[in-house]
């Protein structure tokens, strides 16, 4: 059986568009390649934080950053795909279940979101944590029985 699983992801769309009031402005995404050649370690160091979640250990938020910076050259202009993403249509398309986690606290995806698109989906599921963009960083044990619910329910 096929089932689609999205963590605080920036799918369908990640910037706000006609029908879809959440998320950032297109000239913020736009600004982050700017952002990353003004300052990669500083940067990608931000960003392992907030993604890292609240309370995170410096051993964790270590092994994010270094994630982020063995990213290639063309990092930037994957994220500032993020200001024209639009799979609205290919999310309404899926006719299997989708299980759309969102972080209550997320401070980078907009957690609003992960609603959508588990509205969006024909078969969605929406499931809000209360953590911030990485709740498989910061409550793994809670994620994981989610994710095992989720597929138990299929298996029904």
């Amino acid at each position: 059986m096929t089932v689609a699983t999205f963590t605080c992801g920036a799918s369908p769309r990640y910037v706000q568009g006609d029908g879809f009031p959440h998320g950032g402005l297109s000239e913020d995404v736009l600004g982050i390649g700017a952002a990353i050649t003004a300052d990669r370690p500083g940067f990608f160091r931000a960003l392992a934080e907030g993604a890292s979640g609240e309370g995170a250990s410096e051993a964790m938020i270590g092994w994010v950053e270094r994630g982020f910076l063995a990213t290639g050259p063309r990092a930037s202009e994957t994220l500032a795909g993020l200001a024209t993403l639009d799979q609205c249509d290919l999310l309404a398309s899926f006719a299997f279940p989708v299980l759309s986690i969102g972080g209550a606290k997320d401070s980078i995806a907009d957690p609003a979101i992960a609603g959508f698109a588990a509205n969006c989906a024909a078969n969605g599921t929406l499931l809000t944590m209360d953590t911030g963009h990485s709740p498989q960083l910061e409550n793994p044990s809670a994620y994981n029985e989610a994710l095992l619910d989720f597929v138990r329910t299929l298996a029904q």
